[in-house]
Parts: C-alpha cells; sequence; structure tokens
C-alpha cells in the first residue's frame, strides 16, 4: 500500500524522510502502523518523535477527521495549517500531506503558532455519526 510504503521509511518529497511512530503498542484499537494504513498523511520524523516522546494520542478516526481538515484547508488556498483534533495539535504541510509537528494540546506553553496560514478545530463525534 503507498501509504504505509512512506511511513516505513522510504524517502518522501524534498529529501524528508517519512517514518512510523513507534507508540510502543496501541493507540486506540490498534497499533499506530495499523491506524495509518488507510491515511494519506505522512508523518515527519520530527512529528512522529514527538507523537511517541509525548505519547500525544491519536486513533484512526482522529487521522481521517485530520484528513477531511486538510482538504477543507486546500479548497480554501490554505498551504500549512494548525489542526487541533482531540488532543492533539499538529502543524500540517498541505501540499505534501505531511505532519511536520506535534504537540499535545494539554501541554502547550504559550499556545503560538507561527508560520501557518490557516487553523482548523476539528470536533471528534463517535464514529457512528461519521
Amino acid at each position: 500500500m503507498r501509504g504505509i510504503e512512506r511511513i516505513n521509511g522510504l524517502v518522501g518529497p524534498q529529501g524528508s524522510r517519512d517514518v512510523r511512530p513507534d507508540r510502543g503498542g496501541k493507540t486506540g484499537d490498534g497499533s499506530f502502523a495499523q491506524v495509518l494504513e488507510g491515511t494519506t498523511l505522512r508523518f515527519s520524523r520530527h512529528a512522529a518523535d514527538r507523537l511517541r516522546r509525548r505519547e500525544i494520542p491519536l486513533e484512526e478516526g482522529d487521522l481521517r477527521r485530520v484528513e477531511r481538515a486538510v482538504e477543507a484547508a486546500e479548497r480554501k488556498g490554505a498551504v500549512q495549517s494548525l489542526v487541533l483534533v482531540g488532543e492533539a495539535a499538529l502543524i500540517v504541510n498541505l501540499p505534501t500531506r505531511s505532519v511536520i509537528s506535534a504537540f499535545h494540546r494539554a501541554r502547550l506553553k504559550d499556545g503560538v503558532f507561527t508560520r501557518i496560514d490557516s487553523a482548523v478545530v476539528v470536533d471528534r463525534v463517535s464514529e457512528t455519526e461519521e
């Protein structure tokens, strides 16, 4: 599958490497690798490391909501967006669909984000409502 090949370490656009965050176990109902199999999003090494080290929870449904948020921001002409979903704050480069940084919302110090041109707040709804 194209997405999982990128996640497992193939070189992506602009020479960046996409990696699979090693969450040391489960994220939601499956491993992080399983969650990422169905997504078009990629995670930079930096973002993957932050997700792992800071134990930022991301579930399969969250990633689907982030994908929809990315599509909505792209339609508005955005290039780099802050996406708030659940407990995560993600900086996403929209043209490459790459998550380039990740933060735990509860642990943000000053809450200032630079070099973004948009922000999308994603509501969590139950899977049956999607």
